[in-house]
């Protein structure tokens, strides 16, 4: 494991296996060697053998439910947090991956109630905010997005990823002032985002801030030359 030789270990488990059937830490061992590996039908079926042993493992339910998951099979990672909520003290964090399982199957009210749930036993965790204003957004409500946003830059003002979306929110409402305020928060020298940046360029616009504009739009054209939009904003609103 050490050394990241996932199939020796598993080679290596299977045989402490053979030896101790009833060892409900080597089986998860061997569980997350096949995850690893990829092998996720191995590794959901090593969790079986565990909980077989111990039925109210929480560690093992809940990689359980990361092994559906990371092997998109949402429905059934949804239904195995369900369960992992039912062992763990920690219910902030069952419903949090519940929701997460709901969101990728687009079930985004879902997720929103899990989630809500979730903010009641921890209201200063930004990633839970950030997560509802997300789905909120996919529902098409952007004025609750925009609010969730807000109360997450609250809990912790360094989440540049949070003050970036609400400046594009705040963009769409045509609050520049306030956009410009969040999507500075970033550093787009180089671009990484080209929504983003795009967004950061058109506020500045707006703001007669050119020279920003301009040095955003001239990185945008260089990673991009063959889009005409970006010099389109530099001729025809700055000059």
């Amino acid at each position: 494991e050490e050394l990241e030789k996932d199939t020796e270990a598993i080679e290596l488990y299977n045989k402490v296996l053979d030896i101790n059937s009833f060892s409900t830490d080597d089986w998860f061992a061997l569980s997350k060697a096949h995850a690893r590996h990829k092998e996720y039908d191995k590794a959901l079926e090593a969790c079986d053998f565990a909980l077989a042993i111990d039925e109210h493992d929480e560690n093992v339910i809940a990689f359980k439910g990361y092994c559906y998951y990371d092997n998109e099979q949402y429905a059934e990672a949804a239904e195995q947090f369900g369960i992992f909520l039912q062992h763990t003290s920690d219910k902030a964090v069952a419903y949090e991956l519940i929701a997460e399982a709901y969101g990728r199957m687009e079930q985004h009210e879902k997720a929103i109630e899990n989630l809500l749930k979730a903010v009641e036993l921890n209201d200063r965790s930004h990633d839970l905010y950030y997560q509802l204003a997300v789905n909120y957004y996919y529902l098409g409500n952007i004025d609750e997005a925009i609010d969730y946003l807000y109360k997450g830059v609250s809990c912790d003002d360094t989440d540049i990823e949070a003050h970036v979306f609400l400046g594009e929110l705040l963009l769409q409402k045509e609050n520049y002032e306030e956009a410009y305020k969040h999507l500075s928060k970033s550093d787009f020298t180089p671009v990484t985002d080209t929504i983003s940046a795009t967004a950061y360029a058109d506020v500045c616009i707006h703001l007669q801030k050119y020279n920003e504009a301009i040095d955003v739009l001239l990185q945008l054209i260089k990673q991009d030359p063959y889009e005409p939009h970006y010099l389109f904003d530099i001729i025809f609103n700055i000059f």
